[in-house]
Order: C-alpha cells, then sequence, then structure tokens
C-alpha cells in the first residue's frame, strides 16, 4: 500500500513493534527473499506495468512507481530484467 513512499524494513519494524532483525528473518523465511528485494520487485512490477499501459515517459514510470532516482530504478530494473526499461518497452510495443 505504501510502496511509493519511503518504505523500509526499519520504518516496518517501528510502526509494528517488532525487533527489525527478528522481522528480517521473518519476512525473508515466509516470502523467499529480502525485504528490500520485495519491495524492488514489486516497484518494478508496477512500472513495467505503466510503460506498457501509458505513453508516459520511462522516468515518469519510475518515479509514479516509487525510485526517487532514476539510477537506482535503472539498475535495479537491468538487474531483473538484463535490459534498459527503455529497451523493454520496445520490446512490448513490437
Amino acid at each position: 500500500e505504501h510502496y511509493t513512499e519511503d518504505c523500509s524494513l526499519a520504518e516496518l519494524a517501528r510502526n509494528t513493534g517488532y525487533d527489525y532483525a527478528y522481522l528480517s528473518r521473518v519476512f525473508k523465511r515466509i516470502v523467499g527473499i529480502s525485504f528490500n528485494s520485495y519491495v524492488n520487485q514489486y516497484r518494478l512490477s508496477r512500472a513495467c506495468y505503466l510503460m506498457e499501459n501509458t505513453t508516459e515517459p520511462v522516468i515518469r514510470c519510475a518515479f509514479d512507481s516509487g525510485y526517487g532516482s532514476l539510477r537506482s530504478f535503472n539498475r535495479n530494473f537491468r538487474e531483473l530484467f538484463g535490459c534498459t526499461p527503455a529497451q523493454y518497452r520496445k520490446t512490448k510495443q513490437e
């Protein structure tokens, strides 16, 4: 629900009253990946949806998906998909 905001595991631990280390272990055990990886994957899936279904510039899709930095967005996108956001959009439009 708050993926477009600054959502860190430390903030989640503070808001829920759980210990940071405990919450980190439980999250990874249940979900299978770290909290940061989960948030990044969720943001990237939202960005992909926007790139496929709107004509908004890539930078707007990144910011609307919760990224505060285009550099972080490009790095995470390339890491997960193996291409740049612009290349991804081009293949989806063909």
